[in-house]
């Protein structure tokens, strides 16, 4: 008897979902954006045990602290490695997440008892597990890891805010009409409420109506806070047109801004060094669902640093460098949100 995704998911304890985002410089744009939207609990970070830790092993592990994700290391292909190359592989890793701008402590899982220690510690401690999937090494007890992690975000304490609907892409489906697929961020809707789809170019948004509700292909009469979600929404020929990715759904509208302030971390990394940014600095936002290219309007420098040297000429410049702090104002550059 073959069991379906319901008849696992009735019997389980635990649900995982994993999301596999790219390790390569060249999409780090994509994971990026994974990463803000995702709303990942844990980030596993793959590394090959016969190979020191790339430069963008070291990126990405940045990347997950300045997103304030706690990194589980799962090094991979132990099986014919030599013990000397997996130790100095591990060594090499661990110095990465003991530096000043990681600041973590690794911890090293070899038996069920380790796991009890980590897993209510994950903000400051990384654990480093070794596995095969050849041999299977180290396989039941990567299992036991992940279905131990208690949730990080707390989707269950949003259930009575105003209904929150973060949309990550759009279809237009003969005899269905439009559906978007997107994340409830907070809240509850039910089939059939009356919701606004915004903002369109000019801030307004749109009045539409929910007409079908679905969760993993299977109809639903409700949806809440944490749920990955698609809506069928009943929408004019004129409307349609408008409905673009980055919108949100929401149960009032409220008022939209092209300008918003932010404090930001310039994170060091391979060939950026010598990077600055100033005033007019046009850059890609990304803001949970939301890619936008934006200008920057004002830096006030929070903490100006370069090879852990104060420069207090940047800090009056408002120049900022990688390792630097500030808080700055952007502007979107396009009012269509893409």
């Amino acid at each position: 008897m073959i069991n379906t995704d319901a008849d696992v998911a009735a019997k389980a304890t635990s649900l995982v979902s994993l999301t596999d985002f790219a390790g390569h410089e060249k999409y780090l744009k994509t994971t990026i954006h994974g990463i803000s939207f995702g709303m990942v609990d844990y980030a596993l970070l793959l590394a090959n045990a016969k190979h020191p830790p790339t430069h963008m092993t070291r990126q990405h592990i940045s990347l997950a602290v300045a997103c304030g994700i706690p990194i589980v290391v799962v090094l991979t292909k132990v099986d014919g490695c030599p013990a000397h190359v997996l130790k100095s592989t591990k060594d090499e890793i661990s110095a990465i997440l003991r530096s000043p701008e990681v600041k973590k402590k690794p911890y090293q899982i070899k038996q069920e008892f380790d796991i009890s220690i980590v897993q209510n510690k994950m903000h400051g401690i990384t654990p480093m597990i070794s596995i095969s999937c050849v041999t299977g090494e180290g396989l039941d007890l990567f299992h036991m890891l992940l279905s131990s992690l208690p949730k990080r975000r707390r989707h269950h304490q949003k259930f009575n805010r105003s209904f929150e609907y973060l949309v990550e892409d759009m279809f237009s489906i003969v005899g269905v009409g439009v559906v978007v697929s997107g994340f409830v961020n907070a809240g509850q809707l039910r089939l059939g409420q009356k919701v606004f789809l915004g903002p369109c170019a000019d801030g307004t948004s749109i009045h539409s109506q929910v007409k079908s509700l679905h969760i993993a292909r299977t109809h639903v009469d409700s949806v809440v806070a944490g749920n990955n979600a698609c809506l069928g929404l009943i929408l004019t020929k004129d409307d349609k047109k408008l409905v673009r990715k980055g919108m949100v759904v929401l149960e009032h509208p409220v008022q939209s801004s092209l300008v918003f302030e932010a404090e930001i971390a310039i994170l060091k990394g391979n060939g950026v060094d010598g990077a600055t940014i100033r005033q007019n600095y046009e850059t890609m936002v990304h803001v949970l669902h939301v890619r936008q290219s934006a200008r920057i309007e004002n830096i006030e420098v929070i903490s100006a640093a370069d090879g852990g040297r104060r420069m207090e000429l940047d800090s009056t410049n408002g120049v900022v460098r990688p390792g630097s702090k500030a808080r700055v104002t952007f502007r979107f550059l396009l009012q269509k949100v893409t």
